[in-house]
This record gives structure tokens, sequence and C-alpha cells, in this order.
């Protein structure tokens, strides 16, 4: 895989949305030490854990609960 076809996965990547496949060949690319591609990763992946902080708590319905 390279640096191009890696970027276009990262995102989906940080956020466990490629299935097994597509999630190998990222991994494999980056154990080669690309830092470009490390480094996109551990961006996407902090943007990523953020997204829930930047919406406004709901309360699920009643109907949700189970009794």
């Amino acid at each position: 895989m390279t640096c191009e076809e890696c970027q276009v996965l990262i995102e989906l990547f940080a956020v466990g949305a490629l299935d097994e496949a597509q999630g190998a060949l990222v991994r494999q690319h980056l154990a080669t030490g690309c830092p470009g591609c490390n480094g996109a990763v551990a961006e996407a992946t902090a943007a990523a854990a953020h997204l829930a902080l930047a919406l406004e708590p709901k309360a699920p319905p009643t109907s949700a609960k189970q009794e």
C-alpha cells in the first residue's frame, strides 16, 4: 500500500470502519514506520475521540430502558 492509498483510508481506519482486509493493509503500511501516515492516524484518532464530546447529551427515551 502506498502512502496515497493509505491516506484515503486513514479516517475510516481511525474509527474502526474498515473491513478486516483493508484494516490489515493499513496496519501493514503503518508497521513500516511511515511517519506521515502514522502521524495522520494519530491526528484522526484524536479527532475521533473528541466527536462524542462535541454533541449535546440526549437522554434515551423511556422505551429504550429494559425492565
